[in-house]
């Protein structure tokens, strides 16, 4: 295997996808994107930062406009970012909350994991991207505490890979 195919590798095990077209949906590039790296043999330095341990928040910094798939796992992302965060502010002051909401490294990490979740339920049972982001939030709604519980995991999950 060469070395750009080693790399590409590196950063889905890094993301947790498996696929290029669900590297390049994490990343929010083009799916044809993964590709042409491995047809110039080179991946562009700032995706390659992520395997160096750096912020990937500039990678995933959302462009001026998105498509329809990025709005809908934003708006998923944003749901489940503020259910997580509100349930950790419940009896803290003001600025402990402030401090909670101005850390929002870990929206990223939901973001990419509602991408995946809509990837899922459009490929799995529905085909449309309004009645699949509809499902997911009645199943968010319905699980409750679990779907929260699952979404703090996410967000821990960025403190304990910058310890």
């Amino acid at each position: 295997m060469d070395k750009t195919a080693n790399l590409i590798d590196e950063l889905k095990k890094k993301l947790g996808v498996e696929t290029d077209v669900d590297l390049a949906r994490a990343l929010t590039v083009d799916k044809s994107t993964v590709s042409s790296w491995r047809n110039r043999g080179n991946v562009p330095e700032r995706y390659l930062a992520i395997l160096k341990g750096e912020s990937h928040q500039t990678v995933l910094t959302p462009p001026i406009k998105w498509g329809q798939y990025e709005e809908f796992a934003f708006r998923l992302a944003l749901f489940r970012f503020a259910k997580a965060k509100g349930l950790a502010a419940q009896g803290t002051s003001y600025g402990e909350v402030y401090m909670q909401f101005n850390k929002h490294a870990g929206f990223w990490l939901l973001m990419r994991q509602a991408q995946k979740d809509l990837a899922l339920k459009i490929d799995d049972q529905t085909g449309v991207m309004d009645t699949a982001f509809a499902l997911l939030i009645h199943d968010d709604i319905e699980a409750g505490e679990a779907a929260t519980a699952r979404d703090l995991e996410i967000l821990n999950a960025l403190k304990i890979s910058q310890v």
